[in-house]
């Protein structure tokens, strides 16, 4: 089936094929996905395994590579090279390629080499930031070198900011979706990407809620699913319920905070704040995603298998009982505070019957999820399969993933 880009790409052709060499408007800054703005937990947490962002079939260089130029069809091959200039998150960066004759567009993207240290650190929106890209290229015919240099205005969000939808980028959509965009633009569900803020590598965060935890029911056994036979799944729920009861010994609190760090909306995508795991044991407070992000984390410490379930307006944590995740149990984090364990258990499990439709978070369209009811569908998201398909952990890219003293 044609993809929308096709489509353009061909009714451009018709009036741009010409020679070779720079020409007004012979090119455009574009995003490989959203329309502008940044989401730097994206950048750093997605692998070229993961789910997203997919691969532009003609942007040249790096095709997952989110900053490109966009050059029109070609009656002859060219020579370019395009640099992106550095930002506040990633250094300056140029390759070369040879554009083909084409009757499509096509995209030069060099690889970012992102800042790491700078992304983490980066707990604000940024806005106005101005991406600025070159053009240069050797005239065929003089041989003289040609330069243009033009600059795009985005916004760059915060490391925090946690990316559930995006708009479908026009050259990912299909004829019919292209057709119809107008009056239902189609939305991509990256809530997956929520596994990013699983930080099972803070080994201080886990150090100390074991210790709470051993406070609170010394009897427990912290060997992850290491009992056999009939005895493991009590064990392993004992091992939650006595991080749960910790957490409820050390005052934890249920707080409600669900925009973005951007206070304007954010037309292409959706944003929610995630607060870090260091961040919820430092402030005792957390939301339904934090405090499942927060559970998960040291239930990955401790060799558990986590899940998380997110609805579109909520979300709680899943614990296989045994390691091949035959059987979970729900947990509803956000009781800590006001509830006893079995009751966050019981609560989790209804929730659960309500939703009977779990979805495959790998290749699933935003729009099957947006088109029933919220408590009737929703992902379940197994963090060893996110990590294996490439969804890495924050704490595993940062060295200091939010300083917790001991």
């Amino acid at each position: 089936m044609q993809t929308a880009a096709r489509i353009v790409a061909v009714a451009i052709a018709l009036v741009s094929i010409g020679g070779s060499g720079l020409r007004a408007a012979d090119w455009t800054i574009e995003l490989l996905y959203g329309d502008d703005e940044i989401y730097p937990s994206v950048l750093v947490s997605a692998t070229e395994k993961s789910p997203f962002p997919p691969a532009h079939p003609r942007q040249l260089g790096d095709p997952r590579a989110l900053v490109a130029a966009e050059f029109p069809p070609q009656a002859a091959a060219r020579r370019v090279t395009v640099t992106v200039d550095e930002t506040e998150i990633f250094e300056r960066s140029s390759i070369t390629v040879t554009l083909p004759a084409s009757a499509l567009t096509y995209r030069v993207a060099p690889p970012l080499v992102l800042r790491h240290d700078r992304i983490f650190a980066l707990r604000h929106p940024i806005a106005r930031a101005l991406l600025t890209v070159t053009v240069e290229e050797k005239a065929p015919t003089s041989g003289k070198t040609k330069q243009e240099t033009r600059h795009r205005s985005v916004r760059i969000l915060a490391v925090t900011d946690w990316m559930k939808y995006v708009a479908m980028p026009l050259w990912l959509m299909t004829e019919a979706q292209f057709a119809g965009r107008d009056k239902n633009w189609p939305w991509l569900a990256t809530q997956y990407l929520a596994g990013a803020f699983v930080n099972e590598n803070n080994t201080v965060l886990a150090r100390r809620i074991i210790r709470w935890a051993k406070l609170a029911e010394p009897g427990v056994s912290y060997d992850g699913y290491g009992a056999e036979g009939p005895e493991r799944a009590a064990r392993v729920r004992a091992q939650v319920r006595a991080v749960y009861n910790a957490m409820k010994a050390q005052g934890f609190k249920y707080a409600t905070l669900f925009q973005s760090s951007s206070e304007s909306a954010v037309a292409y995508s959706t944003a929610q704040r995630v607060r870090l795991p260091g961040d919820t044991l430092g402030s005792r407070q957390a939301n339904c995603i934090d405090g499942t992000v927060f559970f998960a984390s040291v239930l990955r410490q401790l060799g558990l298998r986590p899940y998380l379930y997110i609805t579109q307006r909520h979300a709680y944590l899943g614990v296989a009982l045994d390691p091949d995740g035959r059987k979970i149990m729900p947990v509803e984090t956000t009781l800590v505070a006001s509830e006893p364990f079995e009751t966050a258990v019981s609560e989790a499990e209804a929730a659960e019957k309500k939703a009977p439709q779990s979805l495959d978070f790998r290749n699933q369209p935003a729009e099957k999820l947006l088109s029933v009811p919220d408590d009737k569908v929703f992902f379940r998201i197994d963090l060893a399969e996110a990590r294996t398909l490439g969804v890495i952990s924050l704490g595993e890219i940062v060295r200091h993933a939010t300083p917790v003293s001991p």
